[in-house]
Formats: C-alpha cells, sequence, structure tokens
C-alpha cells in the first residue's frame, strides 16, 4: 500500500481479483486432500479481504 499511496491520493476502484486452486490434478472427491482444500478456500477467501484491508485508506480517500 505505500508503494500505492506514493503514485496516487486515492484509490476509485479496485479490482481485486485473484484465486488458486491447489487440487487442480485431483478432480474425484474421494481423493481430495481436505488440509489442501482448506488452504485454498482460506486463500481465496480471506486473500480479498486482507487486500481490501491494505488498501481502505485509500479507499476512503476517494
Amino acid at each position: 500500500m505505500k508503494e500505492v499511496s506514493h503514485l496516487t491520493p486515492a484509490i476509485d476502484i479496485l479490482i481485486n481479483s485473484a484465486a488458486i486452486y491447489l487440487e487442480g490434478n485431483k478432480p474425484d472427491i474421494d481423493e481430495l486432500d481436505f488440509t489442501v482444500i482448506s488452504k485454498t478456500i482460506e486463500t481465496n477467501a480471506l486473500g480479498t479481504i486482507k487486500v481490501i484491508k491494505q488498501f481502505l485508506p485509500l479507499i476512503r480517500q476517494s
């Protein structure tokens, strides 16, 4: 966020689109490793919230 705040005082739009799928090579549900699936869900759900939280000061300036 510090790097971006040096370039702009505010952010009008934040496109926060990224995801991972760590079990892409195991399509059958009986072969899934739920430890890996949990990490996938944690990254995809909480990762977007963490990005928003970091940029929130610049979003609020808009």
